[in-house]
């Protein structure tokens, strides 16, 4: 019977022994050394930040403390940011607190120094995107000196045109006369011209040389190609679809008349597009009449209201007379 009540004490004094050994394991984690020894293993700045969280004066603090500076100290610069936002949120402790951004500002000194060296656009760029506002100096204001010197360099409408993506509105300076002056200097030569604005295809290019050339040699086919781009525009957008005219008299001639009537509160725009091209704007309750040699037409029509969309259809003019009569109807759903 004395074996069979040892057996339970025995179980029991094990629990308890472990049971103990258990609560001191746990106490000597959370304890000042042990906290001290999982950061030494972690070794990075949030383990001793969080060493310095529990215990700002504890027994190892002088050694967390010069952790933290060098592991800073060490850090790249794509990481400064967020490691100014860690000491300024996790670090309590003034005297640290001060010295790691006394740390923080010989780096953001020193890729000063080094951007300044470099003095490109690139250096300045990299230096404000990772270096923290309080420690930026002059860094915009170098960037644009060198983006500009760039500019000037080159001195190309490409080149002027890409400061402007760099820098901020309020820094661009005299971009805009330069541009013009150098645009100036190349569209000045009428064939010069035209071969830029072939190449362009834009509106703004052909409207460009009618500027310069308002009369030049191929400035009926760069109204022409302005027009039917207007109309390319205004059939790729959404738009309603225009009705046919009608035939107000048959004939035989090479041409056909065309009597518009703006019935809108609106400057009315008409644009034809075909082997000719012409825009026609009537001001509102006004008629135009006017001439188109005969074929086949795109045919568009816009108003000077953004709350009025535009419509666009196609007309075959074979001679004779047509009429339309435009007005603007309300539809309510």
């Amino acid at each position: 019977m004395a074996k069979e009540k040892i057996l339970p004490v025995s179980i029991l004094i094990i629990i308890l022994v472990g049971i103990g050994i258990w609560s001191y394991s746990v106490l000597e984690k959370n304890s000042d050394s042990g906290v001290y020894r999982q950061a030494l293993q972690e070794n990075s700045l949030n383990g001793y930040v969080s060493y310095m969280s529990e215990y700002p004066y504890g027994k190892h603090a002088s050694e967390v403390e010069n952790a933290i500076c060098t592991i800073i100290n060490e850090s790249s610069l794509d990481d400064l940011k967020d490691i100014l936002s860690t000491v300024d949120r996790k670090i309590n402790k003034k005297d640290l607190r001060e010295r790691c951004h006394s740390v923080i500002g010989n780096l953001a000194e020193q890729a000063y120094n080094t951007a300044l060296k470099e003095n490109t656009v690139e250096g300045w760029n990299y230096f404000i995107k990772n270096i923290p506002t309080d420690y930026l100096k002059d860094a915009n204001t170098k960037m644009v000196d060198a983006a500009y010197a760039d500019a000037v360099k080159t001195n190309t409408i490409e080149g002027w045109n890409k400061y402007k993506s760099i820098v901020g509105f309020s820094n661009y300076r005299d971009a805009d006369k330069k541009i013009e002056t150098i645009e100036s200097r190349q569209w000045k030569n009428e064939s010069n011209a035209w071969r830029l604005a072939s190449a362009d295809g834009t509106i703004a290019s052909y409207n460009k040389y009618l500027k310069f050339h308002p009369n030049g040699a191929h400035s009926a086919s760069a109204r022409k190609k302005v027009i039917d781009l207007e109309v390319d525009g205004i059939f790729a957008g959404s738009h309603g679809t225009l009705p046919s005219m009608d035939r107000s008299y048959y004939g035989y001639s090479s041409s056909s008349t065309v009597k518009i009537h703006n019935g809108t509160g609106y400057t009315l725009t008409i644009y034809y597009s075909g082997n000719t091209s012409k825009k026609v704007s009537i001001p509102a309750g006004q008629s135009s009449s006017f001439t188109l040699p005969n074929g086949d037409y795109r045919v568009a029509a816009s108003v000077s209201s953004a709350s009025v969309r535009s419509y666009a259809g196609r007309e075959s003019l074979t001679g004779g007379g047509y009429e339309a009569d435009y007005y603007i109807s309300t539809s309510r759903y």
